[in-house]
């Protein structure tokens, strides 16, 4: 994607979020497809539209903020979830 529009980033990074609050998914589908983001859950793409409106690469933003992730902290290990102890 080349340079995302800083300016037209925080105005769909806005029109993203009262889509999801209404839920008007095609809204945000189409947005999501503007940035290349379509695919990614909501928290990603709000993590690719605040990169986008400050001028920055959308999806290098969501790819820098998967592998920041520390999994030991951030996810609980699934043999926690099962109910075999």
């Amino acid at each position: 994607m080349s340079k995302p529009n800083a300016a037209q980033a925080r105005i769909d990074r806005e029109a993203y979020v009262k889509a999801m609050i209404a839920g008007m998914p095609g809204v945000c589908y189409q947005i999501e497809q503007k940035y290349a983001l379509d695919g990614y859950p909501p928290e990603l793409v709000c993590v690719g539209l605040s990169a986008a409106s400050e001028g920055n690469d959308p999806e290098q933003a969501v790819a820098d903020h998967i592998n920041s992730r520390d999994p030991d902290t951030d996810q609980m290990p699934v043999d926690e979830w099962s109910d075999e102890s």
